[in-house]
């Protein structure tokens, strides 16, 4: 009997080492459980402060694409004005070029006053070469403007591009946190029904 008694309590103190060790175990892996959720938290604060820091950069483009429309708008009007310009300039100089031949081509008749219209046309492509500079600049100052606030535009994009992406960050952060919670609940939970 003594045997049997003894063989019994082996058998129950070998089970007890079992559910002892069973029990240390699921400890074990609740505190990494734990920590896991506890990195996945800091990481959500982590990207959250990140969010914050690019959202102080970010500003209303409503004036910036205003100032850019502006800017096309004034860059298009001095680029026809030039055109024209240009167009009247070549005219003029068709017109001094067959007021040089001195007779009409068609009928060789002498042109009257050839040189005074020479002169006056000349006069009439400097002031016109003149306000075509005025173009020019304006054409370049334009240009100068819109680089720069596309610059400032996609700069723009790129802090709501980074935090579109830390966003995605935190949802998939928050999505492996609730997972290891659930396990954590289920763990717990069979710690407690042994």
């Amino acid at each position: 009997i003594q045997y049997e008694i003894d063989k019994s309590n082996g058998k129950k103190l070998s089970l007890e080492n079992v559910i002892k060790n069973a029990n240390e175990s699921n400890e074990k892996y609740l505190k990494d459980l734990e920590s896991q959720i506890q990195e996945q938290m800091n990481e959500i604060e982590s990207l959250n402060v990140n969010i914050e820091q690019l959202s102080s950069n970010i500003i209303d483009l409503t004036e910036i694409n205003n100032k850019l429309s502006l800017s096309k708008s004034n860059k298009d009007e001095a680029n026809t004005q030039l055109k024209i310009l240009m167009s009247d300039v070549n005219n003029i100089d068709k017109s001094v070029k067959f007021l040089s031949q001195g007779n009409c081509p068609t009928c060789s008749q002498e042109l009257l006053n050839a040189d005074e219209s020479i002169k006056k046309h000349e006069c009439e492509k400097l002031d016109l070469i003149g306000k075509s500079s005025e173009y020019i600049t304006i054409v370049e100052d334009e240009t100068k403007n819109i680089n720069e606030l596309q610059i400032i535009i996609n700069e723009q994009s790129k802090y709501q591009s980074d935090i579109n992406g830390l966003k995605h960050k935190i949802m998939m952060a928050e999505n492996k946190a609730k997972t290891l919670m659930s396990e954590y609940e289920k763990q717990s939970n069979k710690k407690t029904d042994d």
